[in-house]
């Protein structure tokens, strides 16, 4: 989200902490409404972003404006519609289940020690702290990840997988120091790509991790977890028996020649069941990328 001013033009400030979404004002008050689901009230402060409530409204893709009728909060996505009435509540929020597992982690618990340090020795426990580690991002009892970043930068977030590879995740900032992080859970055969977001412009993958992967426009930071297997399609003489076939027709809508490949299961030839069909978007570039779309 930007504020910027109508008179100069110039950015006020920039937040990261709601994602895209959708936005109206009631009565000097943003409400904004998450493609995540998330419903959010801020103030309208030209000097920063200011939240006073959210609540997660929606499991699923929400693509619409909230609306606001006599002290109520109208919402929806695709499948549901929500009426939310505006109270006065208290400001304490509970701990999700991961944020507990995360608190008692050996990083936070270093994060906090740290925190705690004065500030002219923070620079050096970072460091240290980085020296120590073997391989990025840190991967904790198997299915906790650190992502850190490291770096002369004001602001930085990550985009991935997991988190949303079109959202923009802010990562937290030990004071005092150039030194980025974010925690999450993870399944522990998972594998993801990832990149950082510097300053709000400045695409970066991880300098400490030399795993790719490649996509049509774009290269990310690939990180496999510990339980995760290289799947393979070879049968035991190391010969792949399925098969992709190309077949060639004649579109009148296009009014030309058409091509299109189908991956057959080896034994499809011969069988006399039916077999399910997966049709795949962008699939000349899931065949040179590996990757389905």
């Amino acid at each position: 989200m930007t504020c910027l001013s109508l008179q100069t033009g110039k950015i006020n400030w920039k937040s990261r902490n709601l994602g895209e979404g959708f936005i109206i004002i009631v009565d000097n008050h943003l409400l904004l409404l998450t493609k995540r689901g998330t419903l959010s009230i801020a103030e309208t402060n030209p000097k920063l972003y200011q939240e006073k409530a959210s609540l997660d409204l929606f499991n699923e893709l929400a693509w619409s404006y909230p609306s606001f009728y006599k002290g109520s909060i109208y919402a929806r996505n695709y499948g549901e519609i929500a009426c939310v009435s505006i109270t006065q509540g208290d400001n304490t929020k509970s701990k999700t289940e991961k944020e507990l597992i995360l608190s008692n982690s050996e990083f936070e618990n270093w994060i906090n020690r740290v925190n705690s340090a004065p500030k002219e020795i923070r620079p050096r426990l970072v460091e240290d702290f980085l020296l120590s580690q073997k391989s990025f991002p840190i991967i904790e009892n198997e299915n906790y990840v650190h992502f850190v970043y490291q770096g002369n930068a004001e602001d930085v977030a990550i985009n991935s997988d997991h988190l949303g590879i079109w959202d923009e995740s802010q990562m937290n900032r030990i004071k005092g120091t150039n030194f980025f992080y974010l925690s999450s859970l993870l399944e522990r055969d998972a594998r993801i790509k990832y990149r950082y977001i510097k300053n709000f412009e400045v695409s970066e993958l991880d300098p400490r991790n030399k795993a790719t992967a490649r996509e049509p426009n774009n290269i990310y930071s690939w990180l496999s977890m510990p339980g995760h297997k290289q799947e393979t399609y070879d049968d035991s003489s190391g010969r792949i028996q399925d098969e992709i076939k190309s077949i060639d027709f004649f579109s009148n809508t296009y009014e030309s020649k058409r091509s299109f490949k189908i991956y057959l299961l080896s034994d499809y030839v011969k069988s006399l069941d039916s077999f399910p069909v997966v049709y795949v978007h962008l699939g000349k570039e899931s065949l040179e990328f590996d990757q389905l779309y």
